[in-house]
């Protein structure tokens, strides 16, 4: 049996090429495939040399079980889920030299935790003892400098404003033992995600990946891959990735490069805690219970009560309400249709700011 090796939309580009009649389509269909591939890896080749291996001598007490709240949000509460699903593994990730002083970009979660050492080996197998500057939280991602930055080049830059959803993104990374960087390739698929901090690409990312650089076709620089985690909900390797588009980065380099850290964002919440399932066939959100001294609280809502309507969304269930929550901020006052004791009533309720940890 042989396998698909192009990303799905990819392949769907290539079905339709080789559908074409006649002997000369195909030749000329297999010609235009050669192109594409030809040209993802000139374009990847253009940042190679930027794109490092780092490693992170991390303190072991840092790899912590999940905690009874982070289970709830995973679904996974009253259940024995695989630990080790959940647990970093022990290898090294990816950077990015952003410019000739030796400055080098990753994702803020590659050095979570408490670091007793960083060191990155570059593309020519050199290496070199990095320090840990200054981090966004709400672009996962965090600055190393290496005082040694000979040989170190920035790859050229791109315009992350003018991402499109359907365009070509490569990502570059690196993994040990490889002389070659690593790529996987698909398209942008959504921009403007999580509070406009991230794009959306369709390329494949995982623990290894994960801190490396986001280019176009063309091989200039749109983002930093960022935004996975082991706290995730739908696993480290679903085929959908994020990345810190570089508009967005620029705005808070002379930040970090300083070795000052970005306040983390305050993000809306609620207060509630909702079963993910329903009885089969309902829809909604039922509320398992509501947190003291929130907004939900303050607004009368109560144990039991099922969110029908959110904000003039009909929810259909948990993921639904989450999403529409996170488009929101704190200070929002917003409209909240539930069904208690067979009726339907209205509820409004202003937004908080969600407590660390939750």
């Amino acid at each position: 049996m042989s396998r698909n090796l192009l990303p799905r939309g990819i392949a769907v580009f290539a079905a339709l090429l080789f559908s074409s009649t006649g002997l000369y389509a195909q030749d000329n269909d297999s010609s235009t495939l050669e192109s594409l591939q030809s040209t993802v890896q000139k374009a990847a080749a253009k940042v190679a040399d930027s794109v490092v291996l780092v490693y992170v001598d991390r303190d072991k007490s840092s790899d912590r079980p999940l905690s009874d709240m982070e289970k709830r949000r995973l679904g996974l509460l009253g259940r024995r889920p695989s630990e080790g699903y959940y647990k970093r593994p022990s290898g090294p990730v990816t950077g990015v030299v952003v410019d000739d002083k030796g400055t080098i970009l990753t994702s803020g979660f590659n050095l979570s935790g408490k670091i007793k050492k960083v060191w990155v080996v570059c593309a020519n197998g050199k290496k070199r003892a990095a320090k840990i500057l200054g981090r966004d939280p709400n672009l996962d991602i965090c600055a190393l400098k290496v005082e040694d930055h000979s040989g170190l080049k920035a790859p050229e830059l791109g315009n992350s404003k003018k991402i499109v959803p359907g365009q070509f993104a490569v990502l570059v990374s690196r993994s040990e033992g490889c002389k070659d960087a690593n790529i996987t390739f698909g398209i942008v698929s959504a921009v403007n995600r999580e509070r406009k901090n991230a794009f959306q690409v369709q390329c494949r990312m995982n623990y290894g990946n994960v801190g490396g650089a986001v280019i176009d076709i063309h091989g200039r620089l749109l983002g930093i891959s960022a935004r996975l985690s082991n706290r995730t909900v739908i696993g480290q390797n679903s085929g959908v990735g994020f990345a810190a588009p570089l508009h967005q980065i620029k705005k808070v380099y002379s930040t970090i490069v300083a070795g000052k850290n970005v306040p983390k964002a305050k993000t809306a919440f609620m207060g509630i805690q909702g079963s993910r399932e329903l009885q089969k066939g309902a829809k909604g959100v039922k509320i398992i219970k509501v947190l003291p001294n929130t907004g939900a609280a303050k607004a009368g809502m109560k144990d039991g009560d099922v969110i029908k309507i959110f904000n003039g969304v009909e929810v259909n269930d948990f993921m639904t309400l989450a999403e529409e929550i996170r488009k929101l901020a704190v200070g929002n006052k917003i409209l909240v249709t539930v069904e208690r004791d067979g009726w339907q009533k209205d509820i409004t309720i202003i937004l908080g700011a969600r407590p660390e940890g939750q």
